[in-house]
C-alpha cells in the first residue's frame, strides 16, 4: 500500500474490532484497538504504552522512518509476541501522539496540509516522534511551524503570543514549556526557538513553572532543573529591565534637539505645557510601583495602554503621545536583541536574525 490516504474499505468495522477487544498486553491489561487505525490487512500492531493497539502497515512506517525500517529488517525470533496474527512493537509513546503520527502518515491531505492551521499538540507530537524515529520531513516541517510562534522575529513572536498562535499553528503561553523541552531535545537545529520560548516561560505564574502543564494524554510537561534555574534568574533581570525601560520610555523628549544640537527633521514640539510634568510623575510612579504595569517581568510589553489612557484623558498631547510610541518600539526592539544574553543563552546569529521594526 502506498503512503497517503487509506481506503475506507480497508478499515475494520466496529463489530470486527469488538471481536479483538480482549487482547492483553505483557501485564495482562486489556488492550483497546484504536477506532481509526486498525486495518484488517495491517502487518504490524503498535502497542502504545500497552494500552492502545494500532494495526497498521510495516511498509508505510518503513518508507518514512529509518528506525522502523531497520527494526523490520531484523529477523524476528520464534515465539515472538503476536496479536491478531501480527508481530507487535511496544512503544513508550503516548497513544495520542502515536495517533497524530499515523494521521499524518496515512491521511496528510486531511490533517496536515501546508496551508492548514493545526494544533500545538499535533506539532509537538510530530516533532518529538519525528526526532525519535528519524522522520526528517516531520522534523523540518514542525520546526518551521514552531518558528511561526516562537520566532527570532519580534514582530512574528509578539503577534502570535497575543493572538493565541499563528496562521500555521494554535499556541498559548503555557505551550512554551513544551517548546523549550522540544528545542532542548532537537538541539542546534531548534536553537532559534529557545529564546522566545524561554522568555514566555518567564511570564508564566510560578506555580505553572514549578508544577508544569498537563498534555492531552495526561503527561506532565515540566522544565528541566537547569532551565527552571535559568527562568528564575532571568525573571530577576527582566523585572529590573522592565522598570528601567519603562522609565526610559516615559522620558519627555518631543522638544529636545538631536545630537547635533538642532531639531529633528520633521519633528514637532509639545502642544501643551503639562506634558513634561505629567511624564516626570509617570516615571516616578514606575519606580514606586504604582503606575500599574500589567506584568512585572514583561520587559517586552508595550506601553500603548498608558499612551491610550493618557491621551484619552487629555493628559498627553498628540506630539508627546507619538514620541512615546516611537520610544516604546525602540526600547522593545533593543531588549529583544539582547534576549539570549538576558536569559543566559548562547544563540548564534540571533543579532543578525530577522529583526524587523514593530
Amino acid at each position: 500500500m502506498a503512503s497517503g490516504e487509506a481506503s475506507v474499505s480497508s478499515i475494520t468495522t466496529f463489530d470486527e474490532r469488538s471481536q479483538i477487544g480482549n487482547l492483553t498486553g505483557a501485564e495482562s491489561s486489556p488492550l483497546v484497538p484504536d477506532a481509526d487505525f486498525w486495518y484488517p490487512d495491517g502487518t504490524v500492531v503498535l502497542l502504545a504504552r500497552t494500552k492502545v493497539a494500532f494495526r497498521v502497515h510495516k511498509g508505510i512506517l518503513a518508507d518514512h522512518s529509518t528506525v522502523f525500517c531497520d527494526l523490520f529488517a531484523v529477523a524476528q525470533p520464534q515465539g515472538e509476541e503476536r496479536y491478531a496474527e501480527c508481530p507487535t512493537v511496544n512503544l513508550t509513546d503516548a497513544p495520542g501522539e502515536v495517533k497524530y503520527l499515523l494521521k499524518v502518515l496515512y491521511r496528510p491531505r486531511r490533517y496536515y496540509m501546508p496551508d492548514q492551521r493545526v494544533s500545538f499538540a499535533m506539532v509537538a507530537a510530530l516533532l518529538r516522534l519525528g526526532h525519535k524515529y528519524a522522520i526528517d520531513d516531520f522534523v523540518s516541517s514542525t520546526l518551521s511551524r514552531l518558528a511561526t510562534c516562537f520566532s527570532s522575529s519580534f514582530e512574528t513572536y509578539y503577534a502570535s503570543i497575543t493572538t493565541e498562535g499563528s496562521p500555521d499553528m494554535t499556541c498559548i503561553p503555557e505551550d512554551a514549556i513544551t517548546a523549550v523541552n522540544l528545542a532542548r531535545l532537537v538541539g542546534e537545529d531548534a536553537s532559534m526557538i529557545l529564546p522566545s520560548a524561554l522568555y514566555t516561560c518567564c511570564q508564566l505564574p510560578s506555580s505553572t513553572l514549578t508544577r508544569g502543564v498537563i498534555s492531552e494524554d495526561g503527561d506532565v510537561q515540566k522544565l528541566s532543573d537547569a532551565d527552571l534555574d535559568l527562568c528564575i534568574d532571568a525573571r530577576v533581570r527582566l523585572s529590573a529591565l522592565a522598570l528601567a525601560s519603562a522609565v526610559q520610555r516615559c522620558q519627555f523628549r518631543s522638544d529636545q534637539p538631536n545630537d547635533q544640537g538642532t531639531e529633528r527633521e520633521g519633528s514637532a514640539r509639545c502642544m501643551q505645557a503639562f506634558c513634561a510634568p505629567y511624564l516626570a510623575a509617570a516615571a516616578s510612579r514606575v519606580l514606586a510601583g504604582t503606575l500599574g504595569l500589567p506584568n512585572p517581568t514583561g520587559a517586552l510589553d508595550s506601553l500603548d495602554w498608558f499612551v491610550a489612557d493618557s491621551t484619552r484623558g487629555g493628559l498627553l498631547c498628540r506630539v508627546c503621545a507619538e514620541s512615546i510610541r516611537e520610544k516604546d518600539k525602540e526600547e522593545r526592539l533593543r531588549i529583544w536583541k539582547m534576549l539570549p544574553r538576558i536569559l543566559g543563552l548562547q544563540v548564534k546569529e540571533w543579532s543578525t536574525a530577522d529583526q524587523r521594526k514593530i
